[in-house]
């Protein structure tokens, strides 16, 4: 019965989260086809350029930096120091994501690799506590209820630190770039970094929802699973 009432509040709280931040993925997705904007930031260098150009201003001369067109997600990657641009071309957003990415370079080593070794060690038990539920060999499972909310939280504030960091200070470390470069008027840019600060304001939101939606999903399907495994 307790693990139904776990499961329970996790997808109210879940739905309501949901309802009260008020994401509009639609609006989001939309958001990010404007050709007119496109045009003018293909006027930019190629995205291993602005990326280059962007770390140099902050000072990381020592990141490395590769181009995957194959993926659709940029990451700094703290295990290599490496930033891995994804498949930007044809999108204004491609300068503000870059500088996303610069600044995940730049922030606490110590914070990146909690988030790493964290983020890792949550998979780890999920799996383990799951096998192990099956088996019969954890028994209180209430216990790995708790203990998969502690550390799926503890992923959340870590991450959800990191990106809101990374998520503000890029749109100013873009506009930094476009300004230094000289290819567009102030009302062109004006321009994108409206769409800018738009497209953020719900991207913040989202982001977070997707963290906790995470964080959250691993203890729902672990109660599911120990309730079956409870009444057989």
């Amino acid at each position: 019965m307790n693990l139904l009432i776990v499961s329970s509040l996790i997808l109210i709280i879940l739905i309501a989260l949901k309802i009260i931040l008020n994401i509009d993925m639609i609006t989001l997705k939309e958001m990010t086809k404007k050709k007119d904007l496109d045009e003018l930031t293909n006027k930019f260098p190629e995205n291993i350029e602005i990326c280059k150009k962007i770390c140099s201003m902050i000072g990381n001369t020592k990141v490395k930096i590769e181009e995957d067109n194959s993926s659709k997600t940029s990451l700094y990657l703290v295990v290599t120091n490496k930033i891995s641009i994804a498949n930007l071309k044809n999108s204004f957003t491609r300068i503000q994501t870059v500088a996303h990415e610069c600044i995940h370079s730049m922030q606490d080593k110590r914070i990146l690799w909690a988030n790493f070794i964290f983020s890792n060690i949550y998979l780890i038990y999920f799996i383990i506590a799951i096998l192990l539920t099956i088996f019969g060999i954890f028994k209180d499972t209430m216990l790995q209820v708790g203990i998969l909310t502690l550390i799926g939280f503890t992923c959340y504030f870590l991450r959800s630190y990191l990106e809101d960091d990374a998520m503000i200070k890029a749109r100013y470390l873009a506009r930094e770039y476009m300004k230094t470069e000289r290819i567009l008027t102030p009302n062109q840019m004006q321009e994108i970094l409206g769409n800018y600060d738009i497209l953020n304001k719900i991207g913040v939101k989202a982001m977070n929802y997707k963290l906790i939606f995470s964080a959250l999903l691993k203890v729902l399907i672990y109660a599911i699973i120990a309730y079956i495994v409870s009444i057989y």
